[in-house]
């Protein structure tokens, strides 16, 4: 299973959480008995916006020597991440990558398009199938979750 925070620091970096999300992580680490005197800076600053909460975070990941990604980066491994659950076949994918695309958004993909959609991150057939319109559900499916496998062989990272 993927590393709570490595997850978190990735989702930092793509621009995609709130000040909540970061107080959520921030409870569920106190109740793991994790301790850092950040943590309790980060719950007791008032008011809890943006700004402050989030350099408290950062504060808190260069203390840990977490490495904070760009956003290429974070794409990447957010990419991966997705499909890597569609691949196991423990979720549905259609709605997997859904929540992929939400998540990498603030990513210019269209922008690096050589010829399809997602070609830069190699998600341009499972991005086909998934606006297909003339295909059922399962069809749909079925579709991504092969081309999930076909991207776990070429574009994921060899460990």
């Amino acid at each position: 299973m993927e590393n709570e925070v490595e997850i978190l620091v990735n989702r930092y970096a793509a621009g995609i959480l709130c000040t909540d999300d970061i107080l959520d992580f921030v409870h569920r680490q106190l109740n793991a008995g994790e301790w850092s005197d950040i943590f309790l800076e980060i719950i007791d600053h008032q008011p809890q916006t943006w700004v402050a909460i989030s350099k408290l975070f950062e504060q808190y990941l260069r203390e840990q020597h977490v490495y904070l990604p760009n956003l290429e980066e974070a794409v990447r491994y957010l990419v991966e991440y997705h499909i890597t659950k569609i691949a196991s076949g423990k979720v549905v994918p259609y709605d997997q990558f859904k929540e992929m695309l939400q998540e990498i958004d603030g990513y210019d993909y269209y922008g690096k398009t050589e010829k399809y959609v997602g070609d830069d991150l190699g998600i341009h057939l499972m991005y086909g199938w998934y606006y297909e319109d003339y295909c059922s559900e399962g069809e749909i499916n079925r579709g991504i979750f092969n081309e999930s496998k076909v991207w776990m062989s070429s574009y994921a990272k060899k460990h």
